[in-house]
């Protein structure tokens, strides 16, 4: 199941995305694995929930770390999904994937999907309105106020 993983991780480094993502898929049952190699324990598994919350997460950055901001975006969003289902995952946890969900949907200038997350977030510490108001300027420079309803 590990060599999934690392097959997955050559097509990635050969920059196919579309393969690569499949493949990752593919490798999920051999995410607890994988979150052991990568250091994950006992600790951290009870606060993110089962390996495969991590996984995603450690996929969504690979991607990320090549450039590939819109397959990173797919995986944030998968996780972000994956850990809302699931009650062991922390609240602190949830609201990092989705505020991550977010900034990354407005880098990519998808302010549709970055407004759809916004449900998500929590108003803690100022997490929201900040957010809030970087939409807010995205939108208007997009010419969507119409999304700011």
């Amino acid at each position: 199941a590990f060599s999934s993983y690392i097959a997955a991780r050559e097509l990635l480094a050969a920059r196919c995305s579309e393969a690569a993502s499949s493949a990752f898929v593919e490798a999920e049952v051999a995410a607890d694995c994988v979150v052991q190699c990568l250091g994950g324990n006992d600790g951290a598994r009870s606060e993110t929930g089962p390996p495969c919350i991590a996984y995603y997460a450690h996929v969504a950055g690979l991607f990320g770390a090549c450039g590939l901001h819109a397959e990173e975006y797919s995986f944030l969003n998968k996780t972000a999904h994956l850990a809302a289902a699931e009650p062991t995952v922390s609240g602190s946890v949830r609201h990092r994937l989705w505020c991550a969900v977010f900034d990354k949907a407005v880098a990519l200038n998808m302010l549709s999907e970055a407004c759809e997350v916004l449900e998500h977030i929590d108003s803690v510490e100022g997490h929201l309105e900040a957010r809030l108001e970087v939409l807010a300027k995205e939108l208007r420079q997009a010419g969507r106020a119409d999304l700011l309803v």
